[in-house]
C-alpha cells in the first residue's frame, strides 16, 4: 500500500507540473504592465484555439452569480475573476476535457472550499464550516485558490526540438546534449522502458503499443510515427493548430521523476521548431492553481527570458541561455 506524502495529504487538486500556472502568475503579478498585457494577449488567443464551450462574458456572469454563504461569502477581485474565467474556459474546452473545476473565494486563505462549477456552468458551494451542507473538497479537480499567496517556481526549461514529415512518417527530434539531469542523459536511456512508460496525452496506450519508435543519434532523441493507421488517425491533429501532445517518461506512469513533454505540430517536410520542455517539479505554486494541463502557448524568446529572470533561479538542469535555435 502506497503511503501518501504530506504534500499529497494537503493537496486538494490534481498533480500540477506544467508551466501554465507560472504564466498566469506572470500575467497577474509581473511588475511590468507591458509584460502583463503581452502575456494575457498570448493566453487569450491560445485558449480560443481550443474552442471553449462558453464565451468570457457568459463565464464571468456565471461566476458573479454565486454569492457563497452568509458566513463564507464568495468574492473575487477583477484580476482573480480574469484568471478564474480563463481556467474555466480552458477546462471546458476540446483540450481541457474537464467536467468540473473548483474556484475558491479570495477571502479564503486555504486550498479547500469554494465554488465547484460544472461544464454547464452550474455548481455548488463547498463550505469550510463542519456544519455546512457540502464540506468535502474534491481532490481530483483543477482548482484556483486566489486567497493563497503563490509560491513561485522556476519556469520549466525548454529543450531545442524539431518536427517534420519524413521517410519515417511524422518525425520529431529533441536535443538532449545540454541536459544536466542525470535521468535524461542520452546514454542512460533504455528504449524499451521509455516506450513502455511514455504515452500520448488523452490516450492511455503507451508508445510501444501504439507502434511509435525511438532512437538516439548525436545526443538527440529521435521519435517517429510510421504506422499507417496511426498516421491517418493523428495526421489531422499534427498538421493543425491542435497538435499531438506526448509525455515521455523513463519510469512508471505515477512516478514523479522529471519527464519531457513534447508537442508535435507541423505540416512540412522541412524541419521546424516544436515545443519540448523538461518538467522538474510541481508547479501549483503552493496550491494557487491546480491543473494537469501540461502545455502552454508559445512564448517569444525575449519574453520568456524576462519571465525566467523574474522567477526564482533554481538549478536549471539545462544551459537555457546558450541554446541554439532548433
Amino acid at each position: 500500500m502506497q503511503v501518501m506524502s504530506e504534500k499529497d495529504k494537503q493537496r486538494n487538486g490534481v498533480i500540477t507540473r506544467g508551466p501554465l500556472p507560472l504564466l498566469l502568475y506572470g500575467a497577474n503579478s509581473h511588475p511590468s504592465e507591458k509584460v502583463r498585457k503581452e502575456l494575457w494577449e498570448i493566453l487569450d488567443r491560445w485558449v480560443e484555439g481550443f474552442r471553449p464551450q462558453h464565451s468570457p462574458s457568459i463565464v464571468r456572469e456565471a461566476i458573479l452569480g454565486f454569492k457563497g454563504t452568509f458566513l463564507e461569502p464568495f468574492k473575487l477581485d477583477s484580476n482573480n475573476l480574469r484568471i478564474a474565467t480563463f481556467l474555466i474556459r480552458l477546462a471546458f474546452s476540446s483540450a481541457g476535457g474537464q467536467t468540473r473545476i473548483r474556484i475558491n473565494s479570495a477571502l479564503n486563505s486555504y486550498n479547500s472550499g469554494g465554488l465547484v462549477m460544472t461544464h454547464n456552468l452550474r455548481g455548488y458551494y463547498v463550505e469550510m464550516l463542519a456544519c455546512g451542507d457540502n464540506t468535502k473538497s474534491p481532490r481530483s479537480l483543477w482548482a484556483f485558490n486566489p486567497g493563497l499567496k503563490p509560491t513561485p517556481r522556476a519556469f520549466p526549461p525548454m529543450l531545442p526540438a524539431q518536427g517534420w514529415i519524413g521517410d519515417q512518417g511524422f518525425e520529431a527530434s529533441i536535443d538532449l546534449g545540454k541536459v544536466k539531469n542525470k535521468n535524461w542523459l542520452p546514454e542512460s536511456l533504455v528504449f524499451e522502458k521509455l516506450l513502455e512508460h511514455s504515452f500520448l496525452m488523452n490516450n492511455r496506450k503507451n508508445l510501444r503499443d501504439l507502434g511509435i519508435k525511438v532512437r538516439v543519434k548525436n545526443k538527440r532523441l529521435h521519435l517517429s510515427i510510421a504506422n499507417p493507421e496511426l498516421m491517418i488517425k493523428l495526421g489531422p491533429k499534427i498538421c493543425s493548430g491542435e497538435g499531438v501532445k506526448i509525455k515521455l517518461k523513463k519510469y512508471h506512469i505515477n512516478n514523479l521523476q522529471p519527464f519531457i513533454q513534447l508537442g508535435m505540430q507541423f505540416l512540412e517536410e522541412e524541419p521546424k521548431p516544436i515545443t519540448a520542455q523538461l518538467v522538474l517539479e510541481e508547479t501549483d505554486l503552493g496550491g494557487w492553481v491546480y491543473t494537469d494541463f501540461l502545455f502552454c502557448p508559445k512564448i517569444p524568446m525575449e519574453l520568456q527570458r524576462i519571465i525566467e529572470k523574474w522567477l526564482p533561479v533554481s538549478s536549471q538542469e539545462i544551459d537555457f541561455y546558450n541554446q541554439k535555435a532548433a
